[in-house]
């Protein structure tokens, strides 16, 4: 018949459908993803260079900087052989330990560690290796939001990395023993500075244990000094006032 028209065939649709994380029992960690640090050895002695990575399996990972297997980064090309000085790992999803590796590498470019780079976190001086200033970013990054709320860890394999770690804390000296404040509970002995417990004491929750004020107005506003908070080695509640006395 004339002007007829063949049954059109039903479109089937080769897409699959898509799937979010954000929705409730989505979302699941994964087995394992970790950022890396690596430090070059080359001529069998180490220097300088250093190079952040991530990866979900850093035995395979280390092989590939070295040209073992393919696959390795351009910039780890040069400089072999590298070592990996420490892993940090725990994060809730690959995504998220993508953007610690870029801020690991650009500190100063990051919204939530600007305003804490002075002098700058990534500038390298006379005293210090490239390997101590990626060290003290990464101690920053792990005391910082929103980094500070996932269960990361830290792993060394290098016992130098590992003192340097430790190293980087600011020593208290006797000499200036009115910087440093020790906490009054009987079987606690941690030293702390005055500032450091100040600033923890107004940060933390136990600032709510402040008397209530009657004025609204006054209650809002921005505490300068602590009214009291817990020790943040064995918890005791202190007050601000007993402990400059």
């Amino acid at each position: 018949m004339v002007g007829a028209q063949s049954p059109s065939k039903p479109t089937t649709s080769k897409t699959r459908p898509k799937t979010s994380t954000l929705t409730p029992g989505s979302h699941k960690y994964p087995a394992f993803y970790a950022c890396y640090l690596l430090r070059s050895y080359q001529n069998g002695r180490m220097n300088q260079r250093t190079y952040v990575g991530s990866t979900p399996d850093p035995p395979r990972r280390i092989r590939q900087h070295n040209g073992q297997i393919k696959g390795g980064a351009f910039r780890t090309k040069y400089y072999r052989p590298w070592e990996m000085e420490l892993i940090c790992y725990g994060f809730p999803s690959k995504l998220v330990a993508l953007q610690f590796e870029w801020v690991w590498n650009t500190p100063y470019k990051s919204r939530h560690l600007q305003k804490d780079i002075n002098p700058p976190l990534n500038t390298v001086n006379q005293s210090q290796s490239q390997l101590e200033v990626k060290l003290k970013v990464l101690k920053k990054m792990l005391t910082t939001l929103p980094w500070s709320q996932f269960p990361l860890q830290v792993l060394f394999f290098n016992e130098g990395a590992y003192k340097l770690w430790y190293e980087q804390d600011k020593k208290i000296f006797d000499a200036d023993s009115l910087s440093y404040i020790n906490c009054s509970a009987p079987d606690c002995y941690i030293s702390t500075h005055l500032i450091c417990l100040s600033r923890h004491f107004l940060n933390s929750s136990a600032t709510q244990f402040a008397a209530p004020s009657a004025n609204p107005e006054i209650a809002c506003r921005k505490r300068i000094l602590p009214d009291r908070g817990r020790c943040p080695s064995c918890l005791a509640n202190l007050r601000w006032g007993d402990l400059i006395k």
